[in-house]
C-alpha cells in the first residue's frame, strides 16, 4: 500500500510542521494531519540536528465489514546508509521471500496515478527493479511542458513520488516518467480551487 511518513521536529515550535509542545499538545487534528500527510524534511537546524518524531501511516486500505488486512512496519537502525539499507532488504525478503525489485517485470512498473481527478498534488506509486533516478514532466492537452519534478536516487523495490503541483487550469494533463530505461505517459485531470 502506499504510504505515509510525517516527520515531527521535536522541538518547541515545531520548527515549520506539527507543534507537540502548543497548549493543546498533539490533539486529534494533528493526529490526522501526521497521519494524512507526507512530511519528508525534519531534524535540520543551523547548527546540528534534533530529535525527531515519525508518524507512519499506509493510505488506499478499504475494509468491508468482517475483512482483516496485514499490515507490517519494519523499525529499523544502523551506523550508515548502507547499513539501513541491508537491514530494510533483510525484512522486506523475510516477509516477501524476494528481495526489493526482484518481482518487477521490466525495470520500472506503474503502480497507481493518485488522486485523479486532483486539486494540488499527485501521488505516483511505482516498482523498480533497480535504483535510478526518475523525472516526470507534465505536459497540457497542447503538448506544452508546465511543470518538471527531477527525484533524487530510489532504490529497487516499492517508492512513492509526493508531487506538488503548481496552481493550473482545469483540465486534462499528462504525466511523462521516464528514467535511463523506461518511459511512460500517464492521464490525469486537474480540478482548479
Amino acid at each position: 500500500y502506499p504510504f505515509k511518513s510525517y516527520m515531527i521536529d521535536n522541538v518547541e515550535g515545531g520548527n515549520g510542521g506539527v507543534d507537540m509542545y502548543d497548549e493543546e499538545g498533539y490533539t486529534s487534528i494533528d493526529k490526522y494531519t501526521t497521519l494524512t500527510n507526507h512530511r519528508a524534511e525534519a531534524g535540520n537546524t543551523e547548527d546540528r540536528g534534533n530529535d525527531v518524531i515519525q508518524v507512519a501511516s499506509v493510505q488506499e486500505v478499504d475494509l468491508d465489514i468482517g475483512d482483516e488486512e496485514t499490515v507490517v512496519f519494519a523499525l529499523h537502525a544502523g551506523k550508515s546508509i548502507e547499513e539501513l539499507i541491508q537491514s530494510a532488504d533483510a525484512a522486506f525478503e523475510r516477509f516477501y521471500g524476494h528481495l526489493p525489485g526482484e518481482n518487477v517485470d521490466g525495470f520500472m512498473e506503474i503502480r497507481s496515478l493518485w488522486p485523479n481527478p486532483t486539486r494540488d498534488n499527485l501521488q505516483l506509486s511505482f516498482d523498480l527493479s533497480e535504483k535510478s533516478q526518475v523525472f516526470l514532466k507534465v505536459h497540457n492537452a497542447t503538448g506544452d511542458r508546465v511543470f518538471e519534478y527531477d527525484s533524487n536516487t530510489l532504490y529497487a523495490g516499492f517508492n512513492l513520488l509526493d508531487i506538488d503541483l503548481p496552481k493550473l487550469r482545469s483540465g486534462f494533463y499528462f504525466i511523462h516518467i521516464h528514467t535511463l530505461d523506461f518511459s511512460e505517459s500517464l492521464p490525469f485531470q486537474y480540478l482548479a480551487r
